[in-house]
């Protein structure tokens, strides 16, 4: 099973992307973006609800957000 997941050739999938993740493709650290997450949407992408409370979101839900944040 493959378990590698190119972000920048990705069309936007389903694929959960947990806050570190989202960190190593942002280049941001995971404390500004434990900050933007508290803020909440528009300035940090819809989260998923999990039930420990971490922060994660999908895949193309970040490919939403950047499509918007770059308008």
């Amino acid at each position: 099973m493959d378990t590698t997941h190119d972000t920048m050739t990705c069309p936007g999938c389903d694929r959960v992307l947990h806050l570190t993740d989202l960190a190593d493709w942002l280049g941001e650290s995971p404390h500004t973006l434990y900050k933007w997450a508290a803020v909440g949407y528009p300035a940090f992408p819809r989260r998923l609800r999990l039930r420990n409370r971490r922060v994660a979101v999908t895949c193309a839900a970040v490919k939403s957000w950047l499509s918007e944040v770059a308008r």
